[in-house]
This record gives C-alpha cells, structure tokens and sequence, in this order.
C-alpha cells in the first residue's frame, strides 16, 4: 500500500505541472496560436473599423482644403415670371405688333415678354489668401495624420486585449488543471484511507475529514471550470470565432526581457502613436491661428463672368449680354476686433495643445514604468515560485509517506497538499502575471502594428498637406518585426 501511495502522489504531482488538460478534441473546434488570434482580431474589429472611417473621413477633409486652392467655375441659372409697367413699355419697344402690308402699319398683338430668363457663368482663382487656404491645408494635414496614429495606436489597444484574453484563457486552463489534479488526488487518498479504515489503521474520522477535503476540492474544480468557459468566450469574441470552442497551441512560458527600463521610455517617447498625435495637435493649433491671423490680410482673387439675360432660355437677342474678366481685392478694414478674438482664441488652443502633450508624455512614461516594475516583479516571483512548488511537493510526498506508514496523523497530509496546490497556484499566477505585464509593457511603449510611428512623424516635417504622402508614408513604414 505503501509504494502504491507513493507512485500515485508522484504521477499526480507531474501531472499537474504539465499543462491544462482542458482543450480536448472537439468537431467544431479551432486551433488558435497567439498570433493567430491577434491576426483575426485585427482583420475584423469594431473600433478599428471606427477608427479607420475616421481616418478616411479626415483624409477627405484634407483634400477638400487643398482643393480649395483650385479654379473654382459656378453656373447659376434662373426663370421669373414678370411684369409690371416698366416691363409693358419694353414689350411695346420690342415687339410693337404685325405689319399688315395693306394698311402699311402695325397691328398691336399679343406681347411674348412675359418670361424672363438669366444665365451666368462665373470662374474664381484664389491668387492670395493671406495664408488662409494654406493655413487650412496644414491644419487638415496633421488632422489626418493624427487620425492614422489614433487608427494605429486602436490597431495596439486590439493586440494587446487579444494577447491578455489570449494569456488569461491559458491560465484558466492551468488552475483548471491544479483544481482537477487537486480532486483527483483527494479522491485517491480518500479510497486508501477507506482501505486502512476497513482494516481497522486509521480511524473513521480521518475518512470524514478527507470526504470534506474532496468536497471542498470539487467545488473549486466547478469555479475553475466556470472562469475557464468565461475566458474563452471572451478570446472569442475578440477574434470572431463566436460559439466555437478555441484550443490553444500555446503555452504560458518565460522568455526574459532583455531591455532596460531607460531602452524602454525611449522607446515610447520616440514610438507612442498619441504622443506623436499629441505634438501634431499643437502643430494643428498653430496652423489654426494663421487661419484666424488672414482676417488681418487682403483677399486677391481672379475671375471671369459672363451673363445671358432674355425671354427665352439659353437664347440672346443682344438685348442683355454681358462679360467681365479681372483681378478683384478685399479687405477688412475694420470688423469691431473680430479677428483679433478669433487670433487670441487660436493661440488659447495652442496653450491647451502644449499642456495636452506634456500630460501624454507623463502618462506614457508612468504607464511604462509601472508595467516594467510589475513585469520585474513577476520575473522574481518565477524562480521563487518554481522552487516552492518542488519544496511543497517533495513535502507533500514525505507527509503522505509517514501518514502512511502511522507515523503521522492525516492532518498533516492535508495540509501538506494545500501548500502543493498554493505552490502550484503561484506559480501558474506569476508566470501569467509575467507575460501579461509584458504585453501590457508593450502596449505602453507603442509597440508597432501597422505603422511605423517614428518613420511617420519623420516625414510629416517635409509635406504634412499631401494626401498621397500620407498614403505613401503608411505603405512604406510596415512593420515586419520589432525586438520588443
């Protein structure tokens, strides 16, 4: 009985170090590896789907202002009905009646004038603005280019929730494995000591107390099992595999880090996506009060019109007929401070742009910093944790083999086997803490998905009002692989 107790405690113990045990094969499940998942859930996402409408919106807002510095041609068109005696005296002038060859006289007939239809055609281009297209061009530039850092830093936040659901799934499936383990190895012990009760060893107590024991394991088992089903319907439902049963490929393992903490704030300040919206936006605020400043300047613009008015649509009879080309100026002499208000309020956004980006970088940084020190701590609770469960299991093994042998009284088993499942338990937890304070470190430096953000805002210092640079600089910034 003795060496029979033994191998089942050892073979249990291995067991429970091994792996989940939970994804079992199924007909309608999917295998999934963690950048499977990510794959899937940035291929179909809400919020990334938001993101990148904002970002096409922005987009034709931006080739709208640059537009705006183009020939603009207007046609307008209209048809009265008229009267009134100024209008009788012209029908009299212009259509004094039918000559009748016999007499050698008019004949007053009906008047057609009675319509009247006008027609013109007008062409503008802008010469000088005083800045204010050009103001807005730059404005809408770094407008959309910070709708695709806020797209790409979406496309980041997505990642980062896939690989955590991704991490708590497994771990789930690992203290689902302890729960089970920790059954299966209550049930074993209780069918020996019901052995030794029925050969009169231990007493019906010691029965009793392993029947509570296993009850209690059970029980842990059922809320093990529960949280387990809750993690995969969330790793589903970032990944579009609803109702599907996910097995996963991987495994929660340790990989260290091999950056410092400094390595990583310089990364983030270099890469974060917001940080670099955040330092547009006060070039956005800028360009905004340049749009605000050309009320101080003239509008010189050229143009060209051309008028058709008559009493039948699309025809002249050179009655009114008319066109005009040149250049026309206007100015605002005096507008009661309207610009200057609108320029104070325009610097008053600068102001709120500057302080907005400096509370970015404190964030980037705070956030950096507390997903590095967790990560540390997390690295430390590894190895401390491995050695614990070694050291509780060879502690749970000796008190099984002396609870055998009479030696000691159950209790001391029991407790030996909590301390066990603790051990493993922690373990599981700072090996999951570990890799999702990784990802979480990642995500907070700005780890790239798409885009490159430092190669973008590189490029913005050149052009920030070209449309095809801003598709251009996105084609070419694709990330292939980051060490991070």
């Amino acid at each position: 009985m003795k060496k029979f107790f033994t191998v089942a405690v050892i073979s249990v113990c291995a067991s429970c170090l091994c792996g989940s045990g939970y994804a079992e094969d199924a007909p309608d499940a999917e295998y999934l590896s963690l950048d499977e998942s990510v794959t899937l859930a940035l291929n179909k996402n809400e919020n990334i789907e938001a993101s990148e409408a904002s970002r096409d919106s922005s987009r034709h807002q931006l080739s709208a202002a640059r537009r705006a510095a183009g020939l603009n041609v207007a046609w307008n068109s209209t048809a009265n009905r008229i009267g009134g005696g100024y209008y009788r005296s012209s029908r009299s002038l212009y259509n004094p009646g039918t000559y009748d060859w016999g007499t050698g006289s008019y004949i007053k007939t009906s008047d057609p004038y009675v319509n009247e239809f006008s027609n013109t055609l007008s062409a503008q281009f802008p010469i000088y603005s005083g800045g204010l297209i050009e103001g807005r061009i730059k404005s809408a530039g770094f407008q959309s280019a910070s709708a695709d850092l806020t797209l790409e830093r979406t496309r980041q936040q997505v990642r980062f929730q896939t690989m955590q659901a991704y991490y708590n799934l497994l771990q789930r499936q690992n203290l689902l494995s302890v729960a089970q383990n920790a059954a299966n190895n209550a049930e074993s012990q209780l069918k020996l000591i019901q052995i030794q009760f029925e050969e009169g060893a231990v007493p019906k107590a010691d029965v009793l107390q392993m029947q509570v024991q296993l009850a209690s394991y059970r029980q842990d088992l059922v809320t093990a099992q529960g949280s387990c089903d809750v993690a995969m319907y969330q790793l589903a439902r970032l990944v579009g595999r609803e109702g599907k049963k996910i097995i996963l490929k991987d495994k929660l393992t340790y990989e260290p880090f091999p950056y410092t903490l400094n390595q990583a704030e310089e990364f983030a300040m270099l890469r974060r996506p917001d940080r670099i919206s955040a330092t547009f936006g006060i070039k956005q605020a800028e360009a905004q009060v340049d749009v605000a400043a050309a009320g101080y300047k003239p509008k010189v613009n050229a143009s060209y019109t051309r008028n058709i008015s008559d009493n039948r649509p699309f025809l002249r009879d050179g009655r009114t007929e008319t066109w005009s080309a040149g250049l026309n100026m206007s100015m605002n002499v005096f507008d009661n401070a309207i610009t200057t208000a609108n320029v104070d309020a325009a610097k008053s956004n600068v102001d709120r742009a500057k302080a907005n980006e400096t509370n970015v970088k404190k964030t980037l940084l705070l956030e950096t910093r507390s997903a590095y020190a967790q990560m540390k701590s997390a690295e430390t609770n590894i190895s401390a944790s491995e050695i614990a469960v070694e050291q509780a299991r060879e502690s749970y093994e000796i008190a099984s083999v002396r609870y055998d042998e009479g030696v000691d009284n159950l209790l001391a088993v029991t407790t030996a086997q909590e301390r066990l499942t603790r051990a493993q338990t922690n373990y599981y937890n700072a090996l999951y803490n570990y890799n999702l304070y990784r990802a979480q470190l990642e995500y907070a430096v700005g780890y790239p998905v798409a885009i490159d953000a430092a190669e973008y805002e590189s490029a913005m210092k050149n052009n920030p009002g070209s449309a095809k640079r801003l598709d251009k600089i996105e084609e070419n910034s694709k990330v292939v692989q980051y060490n991070f």
